[in-house]
Parts: structure tokens; sequence; C-alpha cells
């Protein structure tokens, strides 16, 4: 039986899905959060040497590049002060008579001199590691006793005060401790009380506001009265009541609440290592006459470009 062989042409269409380069991308950036995409970008700038971040400094010196008209004059004064340095070399040849000396003298690199060298801070503090609060705190007590038991009292001490400033410890505990007796360490803890920041080492806020509040020297008594004995009933409900009972007017009672909220309640905080993350949104969303107006927020994400070297 033979076979035909024959060559036809046929028509065929069909729908297939491509995956290009730039479509694979999209597919992978897009669900991205934007601290993701600001992450992975960065991480494109580190492993694409082609790739770089364009900062500020260079958009602003762009934009002054390109408010500057075009210079088209030909640069006639380069020519000019040719002339002359060559002139000048032709009085030197001509003038057998030159003091040599002096001509090279006044041509010697000097080099920085040591006063440069004074100016500049030492290598050594170019980098210094922030003291957190107990670091803080035994450098002052070192300086404010010379006992060695007092010192050891104090260190005890300061070793249970939290990041807040707050002693974590009640006296029994750091009896325990310290092997020492109350009246010791009510002695020492009064001592750091008074140290920077002031009000480090309280048991409650009610000690804390006080001795900030009893080394202001524009503390007012009624200041004074509120924290002893009107702390928990400062809110706006109670002003009424509370300036009944002290007679007083209620202007004056705000007033003074004005100036215990300048005190700090958390005097430790000052002195804290840790890091306070802030929550940044992906996108605004605003209210208009028409509706709502999404945009995305592209702040910290950075912006590429191509290198100029490539």
């Amino acid at each position: 039986m033979a076979m035909d062989l024959k060559l036809s042409t046929n028509l065929k269409m069909s729908q297939k899905l491509v995956m290009t380069p730039m479509l694979q991308q999209a597919i992978k950036l897009l669900p991205l959060a934007r601290l993701e995409l600001a992450q992975q970008v960065r991480q494109e700038i580190t492993e694409n040497p082609i790739l770089e971040e364009i900062l500020e400094e260079d958009e602003l010196q762009d934009e002054s590049d390109s408010d500057k008209p075009e210079d088209t004059s030909e640069p006639k004064e380069n020519f000019e002060v040719a002339d002359e340095k060559d002139k000048g070399d032709e009085h030197t040849l001509e003038n057998p008579d030159m003091d040599w000396d002096t001509y090279f003298q006044d041509n010697i690199d000097r080099g920085s001199s040591a006063e440069n060298y004074t100016e500049r801070p030492a290598l050594e503090l170019a980098h210094k590691k922030e003291l957190s609060l107990q670091e803080h705190l035994l450098e002052q007590l070192h300086l404010s006793v010379d006992s060695d038991r007092e010192i050891f009292i104090g260190s005890c001490i300061i070793g249970n005060i939290n990041n807040d400033g707050y002693l974590s410890a009640n006296i029994n505990e750091i009896e325990i401790i310290s092997n020492t007796n109350e009246t010791e360490i009510l002695s020492v803890l009064k001592l750091i009380q008074g140290l920077e920041p002031l009000g480090v080492g309280s048991r409650s806020l009610k000690e804390c506001l006080m001795i900030q509040a009893q080394a202001d020297d524009k503390c007012t008594p009624l200041v004074l009265k509120l924290i002893e004995n009107y702390l928990d009933r400062l809110e706006e409900r109670y002003l009424t009541k509370v300036s009944s009972e002290l007679k007083v007017r209620v202007e004056a009672i705000i007033e003074a609440i004005k100036k215990i909220k300048g005190y700090n309640p958390k005097p430790g905080q000052t002195f804290s290592s840790e890091q306070i993350d802030y929550v940044v949104p992906d996108i605004f969303v605003v209210k208009t006459e028409n509706g709502y107006d999404v945009t995305l927020n592209d702040e910290g994400i950075p912006r590429l470009r191509i290198s100029p070297y490539y």
C-alpha cells in the first residue's frame, strides 16, 4: 500500500498565556505589602549593580542643572591664562639670575599643619555607645558617695530599677540581696531618687511626681496637695468637688493640673534602648465630594534608576 505525501496550509486559532519577564515580576510584586516591597527593592539594589537609588540630593542637583542656562560662548579666559602662563615660563628661562631656591620653596606642598589634626575629635570618640539607665545611675552614684558599702547598696537598688525608672523590688527583697537593714537602704534610695533623671527609683507614681514637684522652685502648695491627696481624682468630673474641699477656684486647680502634667511619669524612658515600631499605612483613603479616593503610600520606598556608569 503506497503512502501519499502532500503539503497543505491550515489555519488554527488558539489562546495561551505567555509569562513574559515583566508579567512574572508584576505577579511577584503586586501582592507585597508596603514594607515587604521596600525590602524587596533594597535587596534588588544590593544584588543588581546596574540599579542605583535616586536620592534627594541627586534630584535637587538635577533640578539645579536643568535651571542653569547653557553656556555656548567659547572659553576665552582659559586661552588667555594659558598664554600668560607660557609668557611666565619664557621669562623664567630668559632670566638666568633667578633665585631657584626661593622658586622651589614657594612651590613646595606644605601638607597639613599640626593644628588641623588637633582640631579633629579623637578617633575613639567617633562612635560612642549610649549609656543605659543603670549605667547612667551608677556613674552618678560613684561621684556622689565615697563609701563602698553605700555603693554596694546603691548597686543592688539600681539593679532592680525597670526601664520606666521605678523600683521593681520591695525593701525586704533588697535587704536580703544586700544583707543590710531598712534604714541604710532608704538612705541610699533617697540619694538615688535625687539623681538624674529626677524621680528615678520611685515606688509609685505619687512618689515619682512628688519628688519632681519638691525639686521644682515654681511648684505651688496646691500642686503638692493635689499630688498627695487627689491624684486619682484629677479628672474633669471631680474638679468641682475637689474645688469645694480645698476651697479654691476650679481655674486654680486646672492650672495646677497643667503643672503636674509637665512632670515625667516615667523618668527612665529617656534612656530606654527598646526600639519603637510605628505603624505605617499602605494606602490612604480620603473622603471627597464624589466618594473616596484611594492612594498608595510610596513614602520610604526607594526610587530606582539605571546607573549612568552602564
